[in-house]
């Protein structure tokens, strides 16, 4: 398991309160999924998604994909800036997860 800093606790996941990012099925249970994914795959996983929207946008969802790029995208700097200690008052910053 990905240690946090102190030893256990994940960050709180943010979001912008987009139902296509965090739809309630992914918020079943005790761990939200997007957790357990970065607690097996690490930061990288966001990397790749924020490619992956990037690549497709065009071609698939338009603007949704760019909007789930972004999320991606700020919650790797999220958690860059926590394991750094570096402020995390970002432009554009995701919400607190409710």
């Amino acid at each position: 398991m990905k240690d946090w800093g102190d030893g256990n606790t994940p960050p709180p996941v943010k979001d912008q309160g987009t139902s296509a990012i965090r739809p309630a099925h992914y918020r079943q249970g005790a761990i939200e999924v997007i957790v357990a994914i970065e607690a097996l795959f690490g930061d990288q996983y966001h990397a790749g998604n924020v490619l992956k929207y990037l690549a497709r946008y065009r071609y698939k969802n338009g603007i949704e994909d760019l909007k789930k790029a972004e999320w991606y995208l700020q919650r790797l700097i999220q958690l860059e800036q926590e394991k750094s200690g570096a402020s995390t008052n970002t432009p554009n910053q995701l919400e607190t997860k409710p």
